[in-house]
């Protein structure tokens, strides 16, 4: 199965993305930032750069993946404005679903975050 993994340099999606490809399925991996990715990269996974609140920034990567696990969130409860949380862990959410029906894939998993 091919998986399209956001978050993946996140904590939980970095563990998703490894046990994903442990189990045979190709990783498309969502990073903002490549160097910061702390799994294993080679045969079984592609990283791709892009931020969640801009669907345009990753869409195309979209296409062809049977299943989205989305792992991405905003957690830091030191920022100052309910309305950053609003945009990355709602609206984005809800956008990413939306980019994923568009993209053919049929099966999603959502793992929520929680703040501290």
């Amino acid at each position: 199965m091919r998986v399209f993994v956001t978050g993946a340099n996140g904590l939980v999606g970095a563990n998703v993305s490894e046990r994903l490809q442990a189990d045979g399925h190709f990783v498309t991996g969502l990073v903002r930032d490549i160097r910061r990715y702390p799994g294993k990269t080679g045969k079984g996974i592609r990283l791709v750069t892009g931020d969640i609140t801009d669907i345009a920034s990753f869409s195309q990567d979209m296409k062809g993946c049977d299943c989205l696990v989305h792992t991405a969130a905003l957690t830091d409860m030191g920022l100052p404005h309910y309305s950053d949380y609003r945009r990355v862990n709602v609206t984005a959410t809800a956008n990413l679903m939306e980019a994923a029906s568009a993209s053919g894939i049929k099966r999603v998993i959502f793992i929520s975050s929680a703040n501290t």
